[in-house]
């Protein structure tokens, strides 16, 4: 088995767990109630329309209509841990080894579950599978959400592993907090132009311009937790009154351009939190949650790969069911299947992998000496 990460924070499976929950209930809640999100025609001028259904209102409040903030929550956790990796090392970053563990960690696993989902999923063709392979295919609209939707913020990732190095090199010429600032102009420059360009497109919704601030955050969060600083006070307060601002901008023309940044905030508040949490106290019962809840998150990764893929074949074959219980039931057994599959994955084929990475490296490493 592959040893642990250097310095791995155990409180962070439990909010890999946190953020694929959101991902799976808010794709759960996409295909079972088709076109719940409000929309441009939703609203008259700046606030929501009046007479707007009971109905409508309870899909777009419950918390799973926020679940697409789990991909913002997976980021700043991507760059918490590697960049507090790094900083643990007190060394400069050697990019060959860590483009080599990115590689093992991330593009095997991935690699084999588009073999797996070629032959029941639809694509382009070739010109698409090999923008899939090279980890590009969320730079064209055609083969954004193609194969398996999610697969859009795997190359995303990729491509933040590539811009780490730049900023690391800001950071070093104007300071943490100036790159922040940056970012953050870069990310409202790429906002702004996606709205005005086209505010449906996926590659402008969800560049690497726009989301390089969210992963950003992240490993600043993690320099400051080095460094023994916090960057937040009073954090359960924070999170209400960042949540409910969340919740009230869904009324309003403002939560389309301003939720990202919004979402960030709010996760970027629980992470630091999180570092605070007490996970060995407390009853019998909450510890065995939070085994639980460790469990999901170690197999997040694979979790994240097939849940999609195992939530539109298991509807096609078995429906959604009827009534509050039937739908129960559905969830609950879709659930099961994609923590056994991704658990399966995670122990035959994520650490194998990790593992021979590992390994390669040091063969590597005594030929070189």
């Amino acid at each position: 088995m592959a040893k642990r990460d250097v310095g791995h924070l155990a409180n962070l499976d439990v909010l890999r767990a946190i953020a694929i929950l959101l991902v799976f209930f808010f794709h759960v809640q996409g295909d079972l109630v088709p076109g719940f999100r409000f929309t441009s025609e939703d609203y008259d001028g700046l606030l929501l329309k009046d007479g707007t259904g009971a109905r409508a209102l309870m899909w777009n409040l419950i918390p799973s209509a926020f679940g697409a903030s789990g991909v913002e929550l997976f980021l700043l956790i991507s760059g918490f841990l590697i960049h507090l990796a790094w900083l643990r090392t007190g060394t400069p970053l050697n990019l060959p080894v860590f483009f080599s563990k990115r590689f093992w960690r991330i593009y095997p696993p991935y690699l084999v579950s588009i073999a797996l989902l070629l032959p029941i999923t639809t694509h382009q063709g070739w010109s698409d599978i090999l923008l899939h392979a090279l980890l590009l295919h969320n730079l064209n609209e055609a083969s954004f959400f193609s194969i398996n939707p999610s697969y859009w913020s795997l190359a995303l990732e990729a491509q933040l592993y590539l811009v780490y190095p730049v900023l690391l090199w800001m950071r070093s010429v104007v300071g943490f907090r100036r790159s922040l600032l940056l970012l953050f102009g870069l990310s409202l420059i790429a906002s702004i132009h996606q709205f005005v360009v086209d505010a449906q497109n996926p590659v402008l919704d969800k560049s690497l311009l726009k989301f390089w601030l969210f992963w950003a955050v992240g490993a600043f969060l993690a320099e400051e937790h080095h460094l023994g600083r916090k960057v937040f006070m009073r954090h359960s307060l924070l999170l209400v009154i960042v949540g409910a601002v969340i919740t009230l901008s869904k009324f309003t023309t403002l939560h389309q351009p301003l939720k990202f940044y919004l979402y960030t905030l709010f996760h970027a508040v629980l992470l630091e939190y999180s570092l605070t949490w007490s996970l060995t106290n407390g009853k019998v019962i909450a510890k065995r949650m939070v085994q639980f809840m460790v469990v999901i998150g170690l197999c997040s990764y694979s979790f994240y790969l097939y849940h999609q893929p195992i939530l539109r074949w298991y509807l096609s074959v078995r429906g959604a069911g009827h009534g509050a219980l039937g739908v129960t039931m559905f969830i609950l057994i879709l659930f099961i299947i994609v923590l056994v599959v991704s658990w399966c994955v995670y122990k035959f084929i994520e650490l194998p992998s990790i593992e021979l990475g590992r390994r390669l490296r040091g063969a590597r490493k005594r030929l070189a000496a």
